[in-house]
């Protein structure tokens, strides 16, 4: 009686382990394609669970080994399987140095979301490209890393990169809200596409205010009943300290400049997202006076000839 009761244990725990496996549906890769254009999707959560999978209790120097071994390698392979260019920049967003455990849950909780992301990322995908025609895409899915969770809660649970013209890199939370990962996915479809008709030469600061500018306009365009947080007007008093920070290195190539409004600088009175909503303050202006425009049109268009005629001109370059 012994041995029965003994396997009849050992066949529960197996049954046990046995669902638990199952119950983690596998990273699946899948296409969407409209008007002769195709978006790849592939997502590297099955890659990062085999990072967490040996990553626990390891130190820094060993988990960044590990994470190379099992996440940035693999990655590379698969983008060069692709035809994928992906170049060197994307390091800084793939990152194993964090709460192992959370990511963990992070990455199973968004493997069991994968039929609801591909119907989001499809839906975005199709309206953009019926809006704004452009080339083959490719877009990465992972977790966000588990350090920037106050601030990807703000941003709704998801964000995302787009590094080349053919190479976006979206970032989740599970908490994610479905109209602001739509949201994001046309935002990056639109830089990917204001890329394929960008030269090679260096873009300065206001370069990237009004390119954030431009995608988060089209965004609006696809989901005109998401208001993006980072898109909320700034009062006359910030514009004002935003416009004194930006005078004078609007022709600036020093990124940290960006990166102050992006950050935000309270004890200047700066706030969180300035470069993203000043950037859409002024596309919309500009939109509102050219109403006849399509995206394709104002993809093209500078971001000099963006201020041109806008009322921010004189702030922004006194004296002209």
């Amino acid at each position: 009686m012994k041995n029965f009761w003994l396997l009849f244990a050992v066949i529960l725990i197996m049954g046990a382990l046995s669902a638990c496996s199952e119950d983690i549906p596998e990273a699946k890769e899948f296409k969407v394609a409209h008007n002769g254009q195709t978006l790849t999707v592939i997502p590297l959560y099955d890659h990062i669970l085999d990072y967490t999978s040996e990553a626990k209790g390891k130190t820094k120097e060993e988990k960044k080994a590990l994470y190379l071994e099992k996440v940035i390698l693999p990655f590379q392979e698969i983008a060069e399987e692709h035809g994928i260019d992906t170049r060197a920049n994307y390091l800084a967003f793939l990152n194993g140095d964090t709460d192992i455990d959370q990511l963990e849950k992070n990455t199973i909780a968004l493997l069991k979301k994968q039929d609801e992301m591909e119907t989001l990322v499809k839906e975005a995908f199709t309206k953009s490209s019926e809006e704004l025609p452009g080339k083959d895409k490719s877009m990465f899915l992972v977790p966000v890393n588990v350090e920037f969770s106050s601030i990807i809660k703000k941003m709704e649970g998801s964000t995302g990169v787009t590094f080349t013209e053919d190479f976006m890199l979206l970032q989740t939370d599970p908490s994610y809200k479905k109209d602001a990962f739509k949201n994001t996915v046309a935002h990056e479809y639109f830089h990917s596409v204001d890329m394929e008709d960008q030269s090679d030469g260096q873009s300065t600061v206001f370069d990237f205010i009004v390119m954030e500018g431009k995608a988060d306009s089209f965004a609006r365009i696809i989901y005109p009943d998401h208001i993006s947080p980072w898109t909320e007007p700034l009062s006359a008093a910030e514009k004002e300290k935003v416009f004194d920070h930006l005078s004078g290195n609007l022709d600036s190539f020093d990124l940290k400049e960006y990166q102050t409004l992006f950050a935000g600088v309270p004890s200047k009175g700066i706030p969180l997202w300035s470069n993203y909503r000043i950037g859409f303050e002024i596309m919309q202006d500009y939109l509102s006076s050219h109403p006849d425009m399509t995206p394709k049109e104002w993809v093209l268009t500078s971001s000099k000839e963006t201020l041109e005629n806008s009322p921010y001109k004189e702030a922004l370059i006194p004296g002209e």
